[in-house]
């Protein structure tokens, strides 16, 4: 795949202002633009403006003279190559030809050094190596933003001063940002477990589940490209969607013809989840043309354990760049683009409160009805909105209970001194959520009553009137 890079016959349409001189141009080239977006994903490299732009046409409306100099600024943009390599060629007042090698390149700013007197309406033309058969030597950065132009200016060092009325300035190249957009749309699945089956993953007969497959919608958008940009090839691209569904380690992916599992990528064992990579099927589309539209299923298979999860995705579009390298852009991240929900026991309090020296404590009695031991994960939320959570705190024996106090759950919470009034949720990690229960109270030097508590019970005592012990 080759870059698109513009063509231009000449150079550009400039003001002519009064005094000294102004630049003008052969040809209007409004039509030039380059994608930031296309830049960016060249990483460090310059990208070549184009391949057409032979000179620069300077038409002077004044006198020029002698040791006068006349700077060529790129703005937006680099002049590359060398320095001696930039010449202007123009007839003197005499009549004889001139041509004069720049006597400097610095902050993108060609200076020459004009030798003899140059009459009014002569066209001085700025070239690279001399003639027009080389281009102009213009390259723009990976951080170019804005338009590109080049500007003139003129300055009699003599005697001290610029040249009133020379500075004029011309657009060369209109920055766009084209990026293609994708959307993602998958459907949300909660699985009612049981105690005896919660180990196993097999569709249906093993969990009460509304369904065991879910459904994304995948859609990347047509966009509007065409050959005068500096910009990718739009008409062979590779569309790439990574997965990453956390705890799920049992499962696979279809095509919209759900016949068959695209490819998968090996489990990241630092993070403790399985990679799916998802190429879609149509590998290689032309994104000038259509938009593409995918529609992919997952499906839980397997027999392991089954966790809460939220899958990740990322939509990554690789297009074949300069030299041959592979460029991507991201056009699609969101961290729960499907949830799969187990939902276990959870009992959460609202104003949890600690004062060993005032004899205040805030206390839940955890029940578990299950034949199994419970594992209690705790999440707090601080009175400042900070969020902070601890796997592991407790364990509430099969068929029994347990009670956790808010100075144990200050304990656990290391990365902040808790302040009285924050809410902490207990969880049980594979329990059932109608195989748990929880009462609380609060503790203090007058004594101890029971205050609200909520759960996701079937039925929830904070509203069946429960008052706890």
């Amino acid at each position: 795949m080759t870059i698109k890079k513009i063509g231009l016959s000449a150079l550009v349409a400039s003001a002519i202002v009064t005094n000294s001189f102004a630049g003008s141009s052969e040809a209007n080239v409004t039509g030039i633009k380059y994608n930031t977006a296309y830049l960016t994903a060249m990483g460090k490299t310059n990208t070549e403006l184009g391949e057409k732009i032979k000179s620069f046409d300077l038409n002077t409306s004044s006198d020029i003279h002698n040791k006068n100099v006349i700077n060529f600024e790129i703005v937006n943009a680099q002049w590359g190559g060398k320095k001696d390599n930039y010449v202007i060629n123009y007839n003197d007042s005499k009549g004889n030809n001139q041509i004069v090698n720049s006597s400097d390149i610095k902050n993108n700013i060609i200076k020459f050094v004009v030798t003899n007197d140059i009459n009014k309406s002569t066209i001085i033309k700025l070239y690279y190596n001399e003639t027009s058969s080389t281009d102009l030597n213009i390259t723009l950065p990976y951080t170019t933003k804005g338009d590109v132009k080049i500007k003139t200016s003129a300055r009699d060092n003599e005697n001290d001063i610029d040249i009133a009325g020379a500075n004029t300035k011309a657009t060369i190249a209109k920055e766009m940002t084209l990026l293609p957009t994708a959307i993602v749309n998958c459907s949300d699945v909660t699985i009612d477990i049981d105690n005896k089956n919660r180990f196993k993953v097999n569709g249906k007969s093993d969990y009460n589940v509304s369904t065991s497959r879910a459904e994304c919608d995948i859609n990347i958008s047509k966009i509007d490209s065409n050959s005068s940009y500096v910009d990718f090839n739009y008409s062979d691209i590779n569309a790439t969607a990574y997965m990453y569904p956390g705890d799920f380690i049992d499962g696979n992916f279809s095509d919209s013809n759900d016949s068959k599992i695209i490819s998968f990528g090996k489990a990241d064992a630092s993070k403790g989840q399985t990679i799916y990579l998802l190429a879609n099927s149509t590998t290689d589309f032309n994104l000038s043309k259509t938009n593409l539209s995918q529609k992919l299923y997952y499906e839980l298979t397997g027999s392991n354990q089954l966790n809460d999860a939220q899958f990740k995705t990322k939509i990554v579009l690789t297009y074949q760049a300069d030299k041959d390298e592979n460029k991507t852009q991201t056009v699609f991240s969101k961290q729960d683009t499907m949830k799969w929900t187990l939902p276990v026991f959870t009992a959460k309090v609202l104003n949890m409160r600690s004062n060993a020296k005032n004899k205040v404590n805030t206390f839940i009695k955890l029940y578990n009805s299950s034949k199994e031991k419970a594992i209690v994960d705790v999440e707090v939320v601080t009175v400042n909105g900070k969020h902070y959570s601890k796997k592991d705190i407790a364990t509430v024996p099969a068929g029994g209970a347990i009670t956790v106090s808010a100075s144990d759950i200050n304990s656990q919470i290391t990365e902040e001194n808790l302040k009285n009034g924050y809410s902490a949720t207990l969880s049980y990690e594979k329990i059932d959520r109608n195989l748990g229960d929880a009462v609380a109270s609060q503790t203090e030097a007058q004594g101890s009553y029971p205050i609200r508590i909520k759960t996701n019970k079937t039925v929830d005592m904070s509203t069946d009137g429960y008052k706890g012990i």
